[in-house]
């Protein structure tokens, strides 16, 4: 009979009755019963309490049993329904957790002729952009285009050339060469060349590749008629032999330089033959843009996403507070994440000229060379590439301690959009729907008057995060170990 029923067989007449258990007066009673609730899981009575005590102690046997392959525990218990679907349970394969792998389809290369004169062939190639997050088109550019871009280009790679020379040994990098803000180097060489004869600058800016790339972003909604698209960041780079290559990953600040919530679209664009079986071309985990665990792998390697709104204040305060394993470690940090995107990964049989577009939310990663293939042959092989990275001109430039090159210039452009800043500097300049004469005609007074003194800052910040950085790498090296020998035991 509980403090609120009337008592059986008594006059109905109406009479105050007792408080529930917790309006009570008796300060006992109501801490009791308040404790016990808190604890118990199977109800608030003191037999709950001792029930749910037990069934907290068989659990940690299970899971040390589990852990440590030692028999605590009868076997007789050990066969229970229960017992084994507890252990079933705890047991389970995470891999298993991200649910049935997806069906990724061919690895089909469009043609921009098709596009153009078949609506069919433009429908599927919007329905596949937004259901994989990546296309791949041929034929965007011609061949003088593809020419100008490959001399320009050999120019960065004897450059690289020289300084590995004066080197006492080659570093271990993932690229040969690797220059960042292509559209503004080649005016260092003749800055009385027009803008538009630099072949990086035509690619990125009036080539029909921002227009695909605006069309696109436009078909999955991410922009509307009234945005623009601008260049957040342009890279060249040559694949080597060298094996070590960055794994699974979303571009991070330094590469994109835009706040999470702004949509991207990177056009990732071959300057040499990149066939199949010799390895050196892209590989991408079609739909991890969308997938359900996208966000459980963003703060796996620490993505712009697990940034702070306001930024970081520091190198000390951007080493602390960064979460994850790093960009390039997803691998290390969860082996069910990067099993599942190998998984469902493509690599396309690339031609010089071919251009991929992908989501910046979409994991991608560089394919080794094929060393067993290479290895009978006299010279080295290096493939090249450009990558374009473009975002709406909403899109906001992040704010605090970095190496961007416009927020070193002048801090107050972290926090602004890509419009606002480019009003003064066209640090970002646009390409779509057309390019700004005024803005390209500015691009070479930016790299000549400019840009040398932000680079030399850009040095600076970078000198020290290096410590700091091999610091992080290294405690984090230290924990996957202890990990690795606790799981041993």
């Amino acid at each position: 009979m509980t403090s609120t029923q009337r008592p059986r067989g008594r006059s109905r007449t109406p009479r105050s009755r007792s408080p529930p258990v917790h309006q009570r007066n008796d300060s006992s009673s109501y801490e009791s019963s308040s404790w016990i609730a808190s604890l118990a899981l199977l109800g608030d009575s003191w037999g709950s309490l001792f029930s749910s005590a037990g069934l907290l102690m068989i659990a940690l046997l299970i899971s040390y049993q589990m852990e440590h392959n030692r028999l605590l525990l009868p076997q007789k218990l050990l066969d229970h329904p229960f017992v084994s679907a507890f252990q079933s349970y705890w047991s389970q394969d995470p891999y298993d957790t991200l649910g049935p792998v997806p069906s990724i389809g061919e690895a089909i290369i469009y043609h921009i002729q098709d596009i153009r004169t078949d609506p069919e062939i433009s429908r599927q190639l919007v329905e596949a952009y937004a259901k994989d997050g990546v296309v791949a088109i041929r034929g965007l550019m011609d061949d003088e285009l593809l020419t100008s871009l490959q001399n320009e280009s050999t120019i960065f790679m004897q450059q690289q050339q020289e300084r590995n020379a004066r080197r006492r040994r080659k570093p271990q990098t993932q690229f040969f060469t690797n220059v960042h803000g292509a559209i503004f180097r080649n005016y260092q060489w003749n800055t009385t060349t027009p803008a538009l004869n630099n072949s990086f600058v035509r690619v990125a800016l009036t080539s029909l590749v921002p227009k695909l790339a605006g069309e696109l972003l436009q078909s999955v909604g991410a922009m509307n008629d009234s945005q623009n698209l601008r260049v957040l960041r342009d890279i060249f780079l040559a694949k080597d032999t060298e094996q070590y290559v960055c794994g699974w990953h979303v571009d991070d600040i330094g590469f994109w330089p835009a706040l999470p919530d702004a949509p991207g679209i990177n056009a990732w664009i071959a300057l040499d033959d990149m066939p199949l079986e010799k390895g050196g071309g892209f590989a991408v985990a079609v739909g991890s843009h969308q997938a359900p665990w996208l966000h459980q792998a963003l703060k796996e390697i620490g993505a712009p996403t697990t940034f702070p709104p306001e930024g970081y204040a520091s190198a000390h305060d951007m080493i602390n507070r960064r979460t994850g394993n790093g960009t390039c470690n997803l691998k290390r940090g969860a082996p069910h994440l990067h099993r599942r995107m190998e998984d469902t990964k493509r690599v396309y049989d690339i031609q010089r000229g071919d251009v991929i577009f992908h989501d910046r939310w979409l994991f991608h990663r560089t394919v080794p060379m094929n060393r067993t293939l290479l290895k009978d042959e006299e010279e080295e092989r290096i493939y090249r590439r450009y990558s374009i990275r473009y975002s709406p001109g909403t899109a906001i430039i992040p704010p605090g301690y970095g190496t961007e090159w416009s927020v070193l210039y002048d801090p107050q452009n972290g926090g602004r959009t890509a419009n606002r800043v480019s009003e003064s500097l066209p640090w970002y300049p646009q390409a779509w729907p057309t390019p700004l004469d005024h803005e390209v005609k500015a691009m070479a007074d930016l790299v000549q008057h400019i840009l040398p003194g932000v680079e030399e800052q850009q040095a600076e910040r970078e000198r020290e995060m290096q410590p700091l950085l091999q610091q992080l790498a290294q405690r984090k090296d230290r924990e996957m170990a202890r990990q690795h020998r606790n799981k041993a035991r």
